[in-house]
This record gives C-alpha cells, structure tokens and sequence, in this order.
C-alpha cells in the first residue's frame, strides 16, 4: 500500500514536532510548513522535507499541498490573555492563514484536513462541569474568537471543496519541548520561573482548575482521527478528562525541586474557572484515551528543561 503524504503546517512547533515524530514513526511521508517564528528545527525529525515559509503568504501554502493526501493544520498564534493586545495578528494567522492553507489543500485535491481549534471557544461554564463537542460557544478571548471562525470556515467550506475536515478542540497541553514565551504553558512558566529564582504569576486565587493534557496524547489524537473512518465532519475534545487547580500545578513543581515562589496578581478577564474536556465522544468514535498523567510526567518535563 503506498504511503499516505501527510502535511503539517506549524509542525517545528511544539505539538507539532511530537506529532511529526510519531507519523514517521508510522510510516508516513510527512513535510511541515513553518515560519520558524517559535519553531524549532531541532524539534523535527531528520529526513523530513521542510517548506521555511509563512502560511500568511498563498503560493508558499500552494507549493506544500501539491502532492499531499492529508493536512494536520496547527499553525497559529497562540495566546489567550496576549490576544487581546494583539487581535489583529490572530485574525491574520489564524484566519487568514487557515483561508490560505483550505483554499491551496482543494487547488491540490487534498483528501482530508485536521484542525486545531482550542478549548478557548467554549462559554464559561456555570457549574463546573466537563465541555461536551455541543457545549455552549462563547469566547472570551479574540484567541477563541479566532478559532471558532476558523473552525467554522473549515467545518463549512471543506466538504465544497471536496475535502473531509475534522476538528479537534486542544486542552491544556504541557510535555518536553514546549517553547517558553509570557502566555503559553504555565506549567512550563512556573518550571523556568523557579529554576531561576524568579518569582511565578499566579493569576485570582490559583483555584481555577484546568485540564492538562499530555502533548504524547495530543499527538496520538491526531493520528486516531486521521486513521479513523468515523471521525469525518466531526469535532473532538482532546484532553484528559480531569482537572487541577493552578495552585496545585505549581506546588507539585514546588516540591519536585525544593524551592519556588510566587505571588498573587488580579484575574484576567479572558481566563475561565473551570476547564475540563469530555472525551467520551473521542473515546467511543476514534478509540482515544489519555496514556499519561500530569503526576507521572511531572518530572520528564522538569528534567526537560533543567
């Protein structure tokens, strides 16, 4: 059987590069896509052909398709609480980009696309309870807003254009490799924070709880949904189906290296109390369930980025 050419955009990124690793793994051809602006090349695995380009620019996306079964589409600008200085830039990438990377997938007859969206489209929930696929919708970051448009062109546009989209809704992911900016990873903020003596932001009360799911999960997310022939015209939780409180989360680093401070700051309007992914419609339709958990990690990401 001839292998399937897959296509990641963003792929030198974080998730990315684990999701990379794992199609070869496989036994996929796999070409990534990536502007390199948080990207590493150290992140792909060798002999993979790389297009150093931006999705922002048309005839680069073009020139990545052309040959290409399936496009895993996780490019974006990612930050909840920055987005709100920086809208624009995530209409442009995460809109636009997408625009850009649908409209060149059905100029090559692309069979398939995958998307990451983010939990950051749903509502805030109102009684603490785990977000199903059908979950209310109201973001409340331009972050959010940006991934459900996105989502929303794929979900429409796809099937006319004769592409099968899928989408995938990303929890709280953490693992090795993850790129150290202000907004993004907490779990990797508080790690670098306490090995440099540096005092860790923890924004309300620290009890608001999140669903922090492994990237080796997310990775294999992709993989199921790609393989699976029930997971067409479908969205999907990726997570793993339970919470910490952010507070816990840096007094579990805190103890796994004997030191580290932090100090209280005002909650931001973006951040929800409660994130926890319903993953039953993923377990009964694409046979996913979370390998790892944030107690039995912990320590690979410590020493990741010791």
């Amino acid at each position: 059987m001839k292998k399937k050419n897959i296509l990641v955009t963003g792929g030198a990124g974080f998730i990315g590069g684990h999701l990379c690793k794992l199609l070869i793994k496989n036994k996929y051809n796999v070409s990534v896509i990536d502007n390199f602006s948080l990207g590493k090349i150290i992140n792909l695995p060798k002999k993979i052909k790389i297009y150093r380009e931006d999705i922002l620019d048309y005839k680069s996306c073009v020139e990545a398709c052309k040959n290409v079964d399936v496009v895993i589409h996780l490019a974006a600008k990612v930050s909840i609480r920055n987005s709100v200085k920086t809208f624009d830039e995530d209409v442009h990438n995460n809109v636009i980009g997408t625009i850009n990377i649908l409209n060149a997938a059905a100029k090559a007859k692309v069979k398939k696309i995958i998307f990451a969206s983010s939990m950051a489209i749903y509502e805030k929930s109102k009684k603490n309870s785990a977000f199903k696929e059908t979950s209310s919708i109201e973001p409340l970051s331009p972050y959010g807003i940006s991934k459900l448009a996105a989502e929303k062109y794929i979900l429409l546009m796809a099937p006319k254009m004769g592409i099968d989209p899928i989408v995938l809704r990303l929890f709280n992911t953490y693992g090795p490799g993850q790129t150290l900016t202000p907004y993004v990873g907490v779990i990797t903020i508080f790690i670098k924070n306490i090995l440099k003596n540096k005092i860790s932001k923890i924004f309300g009360n620290g009890k608001q709880k999140r669903d922090f799911v492994h990237v080796d999960d997310v990775a294999n997310g992709f993989l199921l949904a790609m393989e699976s022939k029930k997971s067409v015209n479908k969205i999907f939780n990726i997570g793993s189906g339970r919470t910490l409180s952010i507070i816990k989360v840096f007094k579990a680093i805190q103890k796994k290296l004997g030191k580290g401070n932090y100090k209280y700051y005002p909650k931001d309007v973006t951040e929800l109390n409660y994130v926890c992914a319903d993953i039953s419609k993923a377990k009964k339709l694409i046979s996913y369930k979370p390998q790892h958990t944030f107690e039995s990690k912990i320590s690979e990401v410590i020493d990741h980025l010791k």
